[in-house]
């Protein structure tokens, strides 16, 4: 008989094993193992939750070993499996098999929420072998908990793992004879997901027709944006777009991002991750931390799969600018600390905002005629020139689309585009990528991209002129979502055209 919980060493779940002796010795409690101080306070909790809940504590010196003991634990969810040892190896109850046990205890006996039930799945998946003869004790928040993660794995059709059964425990005292009973859910008669109806289309400002043409192009591939402009520009309006276009995220994706929330006891959520990030945030909070062998996810994992809302970028400190090199360009980025480094996943698309100068007006180089509307701008060319020169090339060059917006050219609305109509060209250009390139755009591997460059002297001309490798792919990635916009497969010299104007240098000189 085992009495099993589990801990997470980096982002992998490992089994952790509840050992136990009693000595006709002066009665005691102690927890050996390395228990963080949570765990220690866990003697208490579980005396008193003996106490009331008529159990019969043993009057012996009692020891509890959580194993392997040369790795440090924490957390309360450890309790129930603790208990369920003293009270088997009390004989107290009898068990014949393993068992996984996952819940905090309350002074009263009440099973808590220990949490963490997508790492669970990812134990019994990868790190115990034969998980059909192991049974599951968990409380009641726990329980539905797992069962609506086995069930999204269902309907998604990802591997779920099939244990002997669920007990689902609400009391302490009640453990005996449940266990004795064996009174189970099967995993087999999981719950079915309710039928969702179709929500309407929110409500959303309308935009330019440059705003929106760079909207499709982003969305369509993917690319990274930053979105430049004066207040009032329509910057706010377009993020509340992009959100509400963004797609629902790849299967795979979606489970690790859950994954990632338990890190930051977030309840796991599956729709397409919309972050925000304002001015302020530093790295830590961006990639996150890693100590005594946990991770606590930051915000570029928890929006893997989605979008990463950067308001007010310029503003940014640089360290936590420059922190994004890794991540836009991999992926993925490192976590270091003195117990090693630890590697997360961050496939997003990043949006950013700002303005074009200090004071957020309108500077006169960025005015296209002497009567272009939009607010004034009191800042000198120096402070402009600084301002524009906090955002360093190599971000700016990791950063696909850089649409500039010079500030509404009239006081009326533009023409409202409906929301269905923008949301099917962009369904059918995302389709037709997919069936061509088999990826977005933006996530073509650099030796698929050069087939796609056009063989025409003109095109050749366009590619000669950037500045680096990256740049040139850049170029033909935004080229392919604006030809699949036009229904066409391949990109031409007038996609290139376009894609280079997203791309001004010049501009932030």
């Amino acid at each position: 008989m085992q009495v099993l919980s589990f801990f997470i060493r980096d982002l992998t779940p490992e089994v952790l094993t509840v050992e136990y002796s009693a000595r006709f010795q002066i009665p005691g409690f102690q927890i050996l193992g390395l228990p963080a101080p949570e765990i220690q306070e866990a003697r208490e909790r579980i005396i008193s939750a003996f106490q009331a809940s008529e159990l019969d504590f043993p009057k012996k010196r009692v020891l509890i070993n959580l194993a392997p003991a040369s790795i440090r634990k924490s957390g309360t969810g450890h309790d129930l499996a603790i208990a369920l040892r003293i009270l088997s190896g009390s004989g107290a109850l009898l068990l014949d098999s393993r068992v996984i046990a996952r819940g905090e205890l309350g002074l009263d006996g009440l099973i808590k929420p220990g949490g963490k039930m997508g790492h669970l799945i990812e134990l019994m998946l990868k790190s115990i072998p034969d998980p059909e003869q192991l049974t599951l004790i968990l409380g009641p928040e726990d329980h539905a908990e797992f069962l609506r993660l086995l069930s999204w794995r269902e309907k998604n059709g990802l591997l779920n793992p099939k244990p002997a059964g669920v007990l689902r425990i609400e009391h302490l005292r009640d453990l005996p004879a449940s266990v004795s009973s064996r009174s189970s859910t099967q995993c087999s008669s999981l719950p079915k997901s309710s039928h969702q109806s179709s929500m309407s289309p929110p409500f959303l400002l309308p935009l330019a027709p440059l705003q929106e043409r760079i909207l499709k192009i982003a969305c369509v591939g993917r690319h990274h944006t930053l979105l430049l402009g004066p207040k009032g520009a329509g910057k706010s309006a377009s993020l509340a777009w992009f959100g509400a276009l963004a797609p629902s995220p790849p299967k795979g994706a979606a489970w690790e991002r859950a994954l990632y929330q338990e890190t930051r006891n977030e309840h796991p959520g599956f729709d397409a991750p919309l972050r925000q990030v304002h001015s302020q945030v530093r790295p830590a909070h961006l990639l996150g931390s890693f100590h005594s062998g946990s991770f606590r996810a930051g915000e570029l994992s928890l929006a893997h799969g989605g979008m990463l809302f950067a308001d007010e970028f310029p503003e940014w400190p640089r360290d936590s600018k420059e922190c994004l090199r890794e991540p836009l360009q991999s992926e993925c980025f490192s976590v270091s600390s003195v117990r090693g480094t630890l590697q997360a996943k961050c496939d997003l698309q990043l949006i950013g905002s700002g303005n074009l100068c200090p004071c957020g007006g309108l500077p006169h180089r960025f005015r296209l005629d002497a009567v272009q509307r939009g607010p004034g701008c009191r800042c000198s060319e120096a402070e402009i020139r600084k301002y524009l020169h906090r955002l360093s090339g190599p971000i700016l060059d990791r950063i696909d689309l850089w649409a500039i917006f010079s500030g509404p050219g009239s006081p009326s609305p533009p023409k409202n585009t409906s929301f269905e109509q923008i949301e099917n060209e962009i369904r059918q250009a995302r389709s037709l990528v997919e069936h061509v390139h088999g990826a977005p755009p933006s996530r073509i591997p650099p030796e698929r991209i050069e087939r796609w460059i056009p063989k025409s002297s003109r095109a050749i001309s366009i590619l000669s002129e950037t500045g680096s490798l990256r740049d040139r792919h850049k170029l033909i990635r935004i080229a392919c979502s604006i030809a699949a916009l036009e229904g066409r497969e391949t990109p031409g010299d007038p996609d290139l055209l376009e894609a280079r104007t997203y791309r001004r240098t010049d501009a932030f000189l």
